[in-house]
C-alpha cells in the first residue's frame, strides 16, 4: 500500500472516530428562538440532550458572564437518559437579540455551541436588566430552605408552633410553622418577601427584605399581649336590721290615755350600726396623673461617637462615586471627601460600606469592609482623584449587584450616588435607563442623589433618578458636610425611635 493510501486510511479511521463520539451527546435544538416577547422576564431557553453512549455524561463547569447565566445538569446523565441545559439571557435592550455560548463535556474537548435569540418589544417589572448570579425566582433550581428561629421577646424561650409566611411580589405565598426548638425551615426561591410571623397571644410581627442563599438565620422576636388585670369585686355587706317585738295589747293592762313626753332615745355605736338603713360605699379618689418627662433620645453612643444600635438599624452602604474631571470644579468631590469621612466616622462594626468609583469606566476602590476599619476607608476617600469622563450606568450595575450580595436583610440597603448629573453614554430619557434603578427599589436597595452643580437639566435627571430608586434627592451646596450622615441617619432609623 502506498503512503498516499495510508494517509488516506488513516483521516478516513479519524473522521469515522469523531462522528462516533460526537453520536454520543445529541441535543434535541441547538438553537432556541424566544420569538417576539412583551414583558421580557429572562425566560430560561431550555436545550434538552440525550447521552447515547455507554457511559456516563458530564458537563464542565461554566461561569456566568454579565448577560448570560448557564445551568447544567447538577448528576451525571446515565446512558440513554436525558438532561436539561438552561441558558438565561439578560439585557436591558429592546429590540432582537442571538447570544450563542459554549459549554463543555467529558466526551468531546472542543465546545458545544448553542443559540438563543430572540425579539425583546417591553420588560416585565421583575426583569433582570444584568445578570445577578442566580436563576430568576420562578426557576425550582434556586429554590432552598430559609431557616427562621421564632421566640418569646420578654422570657427568650423559643415559640412552637408560630407560623411564618413569606410574601412575594407576586403574592406568592410560602408557609410553615415552627417546631419544639422554635424553628420553622421555610422551601422558597430568592427574591424580596414581605415577612408575616404570628402566634396565638403574641403580637404579630411584620418586616420586609431582600432574601438569597447568604441570608443567614432570620430571628423573630414575638412580644406577648398583655393579660387584662381582673377587675376588683365590690362587696356589699348587707345589714339586717332588728325586728323590734311590739307589746301585746292584750296582755296589757289598760291605762288611762294620758298625754306623752317626748323620749329621748341615747343608742350606742352597736346600735347604730344595726339601725343603720343606709350602706355607703366610700370609693378613693383618683390622685392626679403625673407628668413624666421623656428622656432625650441618645443617638450616638457617648463612648466611641458612633451612631446608637439601639436607634439605628444596620447599614449596608455602598458609595457609587463620580470621579470625573468635571467633579474637580469648584472643589466639589473635596467637599464630597469631608463628608464621607465624616460619616464613616460615625458608623459601627455591625455596617458595611463598599466605594465603587466611575469615569470613563467603573472600578471597586474598596470592597465591602467592616465600617469599623476607620483607616482603611479614610486611605481610600482620600486616595480618589478625578479624571476622565462621565459613564456612570455601568457604575449603577456594579453598585445595585453589590448591594444585593451583601444585602442585610431588616437593615437599610442603599446606594449613595454623588455625581453632578452628567451621563455622557446614554439618552437619559431612555425609559430603561430609570428602570435599572427601579428594579433595584423593587429588591429592596434605596438609591439616594448626592447633586452637585447647578445645571438645571443635570438636576431634573438626577431627582427622576432618586425618586425611582425610592431615596432621596439632595442638592449640596458649599460647606454641607453633614448632609451624608443626616441622610443615612434618616434612612436606618428603627422604626418608633
Amino acid at each position: 500500500m502506498s503512503v498516499k493510501n495510508t494517509i488516506y486510511l488513516l483521516l478516513f479511521c479519524f473522521s469515522i472516530g469523531v462522528a462516533a463520539q460526537n453520536s454520543k451527546l445529541k441535543f434535541e435544538r441547538k438553537k432556541i428562538d424566544h420569538g417576539t416577547v412583551e414583558d421580557w422576564a429572562n425566560p430560561p431557553a431550555r436545550f434538552v440532550v440525550t447521552n447515547n453512549g455507554y457511559t456516563n455524561l458530564s458537563f464542565l463547569p461554566t461561569f456566568h458572564t454579565q448577560d448570560v447565566y448557564i445551568v447544567l445538569p447538577k448528576e451525571p446523565i446515565a446512558p440513554r437518559m436525558k438532561g436539561e441545559v438552561l441558558v438565561y439571557y439578560y439585557t436591558g435592550d429592546k429590540g432582537t437579540f442571538s447570544r450563542e455560548v459554549e459549554i463543555y463535556s467529558n466526551f468531546d474537548s472542543k465546545p458545544l455551541k448553542l443559540t438563543v435569540k430572540g425579539n425583546i418589544k417591553s420588560f416585565s417589572g421583575s426583569a433582570h436588566l444584568s445578570c445577578p448570579g442566580a436563576p430568576p425566582v420562578s426557576d425550582p433550581i434556586a429554590i432552598y430552605e430559609q431557616k427562621v428561629l421564632v421566640y418569646d421577646a420578654v422570657t427568650g424561650k423559643p415559640l412552637q408552633g408560630a407560623k411564618v409566611t413569606f410574601v412575594a411580589d407576586k403574592r406568592e405565598k410560602y408557609n410553615e410553622r415552627t417546631l419544639k426548638g422554635g424553628f420553622a425551615l421555610v422551601e422558597l426561591p430568592p427574591g424580596l418577601y414581605k415577612m408575616e410571623v404570628g402566634l396565638a397571644e403574641y403580637h404579630p410581627y411584620f418586616d420586609r427584605g431582600y432574601i438569597n442563599r447568604q441570608t443567614g438565620t432570620l430571628e423573630v422576636p414575638l412580644k406577648p399581649i398583655p393579660k387584662p388585670e381582673p377587675e376588683e369585686e365590690l362587696v356589699v355587706k348587707e345589714v339586717v336590721r332588728p325586728k323590734i317585738k311590739q307589746p301585746n295589747p292584750a296582755q296589757t293592762p289598760s291605762t288611762p290615755k294620758t298625754p306623752q313626753s317626748p323620749r329621748v332615745v341615747v343608742e350606742t355605736e352597736e346600735e347604730e350600726e344595726l339601725v343603720s338603713e343606709r350602706v355607703v360605699v366610700e370609693t378613693e379618689e383618683e390622685p392626679e396623673p403625673i407628668e413624666i418627662e421623656e428622656e432625650p433620645v441618645i443617638e450616638f453612643d457617648e463612648k466611641t461617637g458612633a451612631l446608637s444600635k439601639d436607634i439605628f438599624q444596620a447599614n449596608n452602604i455602598v458609595f457609587l462615586i463620580d470621579v470625573s474631571l468635571s467633579m474637580r470644579d469648584n472643589n466639589k468631590l473635596e467637599e464630597l471627601k469631608t463628608s464621607m469621612k465624616n460619616l464613616a466616622g460615625k458608623l459601627r462594626d455591625i455596617d458595611q460600606l463598599t466605594i465603587i468609583t466611575y469615569n470613563n469606566r467603573s472600578a471597586v476602590a474598596m470592597p465591602t469592609t467592616s465600617a469599623d476599619q476607620k483607616a482603611t476607608i479614610n486611605a481610600v476617600i482620600d486616595g480618589l482623584v478625578p479624571k476622565g469622563s462621565t459613564r456612570g450606568v455601568k457604575g449603577l450595575e456594579k453598585a445595585y449587584r453589590t448591594a444585593e450580595d451583601n444585602f442585610i436583610y431588616s437593615g437599610n440597603n442603599q446606594i449613595i450616588l454623588a455625581t453632578d448629573g452628567k451621563f455622557s453614554e446614554v439618552d437619559t430619557d431612555d425609559k430603561s435607563f430609570y428602570r435599572l434603578v427601579k428594579n433595584g427599589s423593587k429588591e429592596g436597595v434605596i438609591l439616594s442623589v448626592l447633586g452637585f452643580g447647578q445645571d438645571k437639566k443635570a438636576a431634573a435627571v438626577m431627582s427622576k433618578l432618586a425618586k425611582s430608586g425610592d431615596g432621596a434627592y439632595i442638592p449640596v451646596t458649599e460647606g454641607e458636610e453633614q448632609v451624608l450622615l443626616e441622610e443615612i441617619m434618616s434612612r436606618s432609623r428603627k422604626e418608633g425611635r
